[in-house]
Formats: C-alpha cells, structure tokens, sequence
C-alpha cells in the first residue's frame, strides 16, 4: 500500500512540473507572437526584447514623451504651474502635429518605454539620439532613410515637414 501511494506522489509531483513547464512555455510564446505580430519585418522596425532602444530603417515620424524623472525635474525647474501651462500649450501643438502627419498618410511611431532612438539611414549610417537628454516636454523626429533624422518645430509642422520630406 506504502509503494502504491508512494508511486502515486511521484507521478503527481511529475505531471504538476510538467504542467507548470507547459504554461510557462505558453506564456513565452505568447510574448513572442505579440512582438512579432506589432514590429513584423515588413514595416522596418526591429524591436529588441527587453530594452529601451527602438531602432527606425523607413521613413515615418517619432512622436516621443519625456519620462517620468525628466519631467519632475522640469517641474522643479520652472515651478508647478508654469510647468502645466506650457504642457497644456505643448499638447495643444502636439494634437495638430499628429492630425497633420495623418493627413500626410506618413507612419507614426510613439516611443512609449523607448529611451534610446537608433536611425539607420539606407547608407548604413547611424544616428543615435537618447530621449533622457532632451529638454523639451516632448516632440517630434521625421525621418527618411535618404536623410538623417530631423527634430522639427511642431508649431510650425507644415512648413517643416515640406522641407525635411521634398
């Protein structure tokens, strides 16, 4: 009886671990089929699992914010309420940026967690810009692979894109 109930622990405890394996085997999957259904080959974009760099090869615009730590720095900067106010204003500018870039039919990448941006121009040269360095709240970088990567003015988007995309 010992041997039987013996027996029967051990092919729980097996099948317990076996089950355990499979999920977590699932759950990789699953992030793996989530990363290459957002960045597939065919729009350019090679993400890097876990890391904060966002590497650009096609022509599109890069919508990026600041982090957390920038902008409490910026509040502490400037003071609270100026700080607001120049967000409102800079959201207000930001809105019309992206409905302009829509109506252009260009991509729009936004950088979310990304820190880094890493521009591979079709001459293989690269450019490599680090979001935490920036002062502004926020903003936007066009890109054409011909060209290096340019941060444009977003109150005056019309004019800025026409230069940077003829």
């Amino acid at each position: 009886m010992k041997k039987y109930i013996l027996i029967l622990c051990c092919f729980l405890i097996i099948v317990s671990c076996n089950k355990n394996k499979k999920k977590v085997v699932e759950k990789s999957n699953i992030v793996k089929s989530i990363v290459v259904s957002k960045f597939n080959s065919s729009n350019n974009l090679i993400p890097k699992v876990n890391s904060d760099t966002l590497i650009i090869k096609s022509k599109c615009a890069i919508i990026y914010d600041q982090t957390e730590k920038n902008i409490e720095k910026r509040k502490k900067e400037i003071g609270e309420e100026k700080f607001y106010v120049g967000a409102d204003d800079f959201l207000f500018y930001l809105n019309e940026a992206n409905e302009y870039l829509e109506s252009k039919e260009i991509k729009i990448i936004t950088t979310e967690n990304h820190k880094i941006l890493k521009f591979v121009s079709d001459n293989k040269k690269v450019t490599i810009i680090n979001l935490d360095l920036e002062k502004d709240m926020g903003g936007v970088y066009l890109f054409n692979s011909k060209q290096t990567p340019k941060k444009i003015n977003i109150m005056d988007i019309s004019d800025e894109f026409e230069s940077y995309m003829k």
